[in-house]
């Protein structure tokens, strides 16, 4: 199936989901390269300039939508991606937050421990 690499009409910056599906955009969890949405791992307020890629991860819509509804097992999978894939998003996360609330924050929202 060829790879979707359209943004969503919603989308702020179609040229940052451009740019991240070029670098080998697949779903985190289950790895589908075709209907993907970008989740923002922290909320969209406490995104800044040019750290703001490493705060978001690709998932299908239907990953999407349930991390979103905070189904636990897809927040597992999304935290054990995060930790074997994507240590940016924990330094974001800790340049955020600070290490103690980034480490209580990953353990309570995706059962991480960092």
């Amino acid at each position: 199936m060829p790879s979707d690499f359209r943004p969503r009409p919603r989308l702020r910056d179609p040229d940052i989901f451009r740019v991240l599906h070029a670098e080998g955009g697949t779903c985190g969890i289950c790895g589908k390269s075709y209907g993907l949405e970008l989740h923002h791992v922290l909320s969209r307020q406490a995104e800044r300039g040019d750290d703001m890629r490493a705060n978001l991860v690709f998932l299908c819509g239907d990953h999407h939508r349930r991390v979103t509804a905070n189904d636990e097992a897809a927040l597992i999978a999304l935290g054990w991606y995060i930790r074997n894939h994507r240590w940016d998003v924990i330094d974001y996360v800790e340049s955020k937050l600070g290490s103690e609330q980034a480490a209580d924050w990953f353990q309570r929202r995706l059962h991480l421990s960092i």
